[in-house]
């Protein structure tokens, strides 16, 4: 992106927020350099609820160009080094607990209890995402979970409620 508009930009309090896919961003597949990345970290946006999106999703899969992947540097931990607060969406089906313990709140999904069903309509085990629900709890990590309402699908709302409640670090549950 071009980061002197960006900044240009951020200086009016209504923008509010910007979305960025910094590893083979499309349509041109291009990676952000580690300047612009620190230039995101360092932004200064008159909007105190200014967020930046951060949708990282080749953080863990690469694309293979003549035998080498991209790599950028974190924004997350550039972002804490300067006082940040860093959150992230997440079906919390892939865990590393590098990255979430440097996080100050997590959101994510259960969508339905009975796992047979979750693969179904998912295509994944609900076990490891339930699993990944509990190691976040025992971090101490803010946890906001949320169940989207799927009509016509038995999802078992008061079994996901009722072992949401038994996790002390659940602070909201939408």
């Amino acid at each position: 992106p071009d980061m002197d508009k960006v900044e240009e930009l951020i200086k009016d309090e209504n923008v509010k927020g910007i979305i960025c896919v910094p590893k083979y961003s499309n349509p041109q597949g291009i990676s952000y350099s580690e300047e612009v990345v620190k230039r995101f970290a360092n932004l200064s946006p008159a909007a105190p609820d200014f967020r930046i999106f951060w949708d990282n999703a080749y953080v863990v899969h690469h694309l293979d160009f003549d035998g080498k992947t991209d790599e950028i540097p974190s924004l997350l931990n550039l972002a804490k080094e300067n006082g940040i607060n860093c959150a992230v969406e997440t079906s919390l089906v892939y865990f590393d607990e590098r990255i979430f313990t440097k996080l100050d709140l997590v959101m994510a999904d259960l969508k339905i209890w009975d796992d047979v069903l979750h693969k179904e309509y998912t295509g994944v085990s609900n076990e490891v995402i339930i699993e990944n629900f509990r190691k976040l709890d025992e971090l101490g990590i803010p946890i906001i979970a949320r169940t989207p309402v799927i009509p016509e699908i038995e999802q078992g709302i008061d079994k996901i409620s009722q072992f949401l409640k038994g996790l002390k670090n659940v602070k909201q549950y939408e």
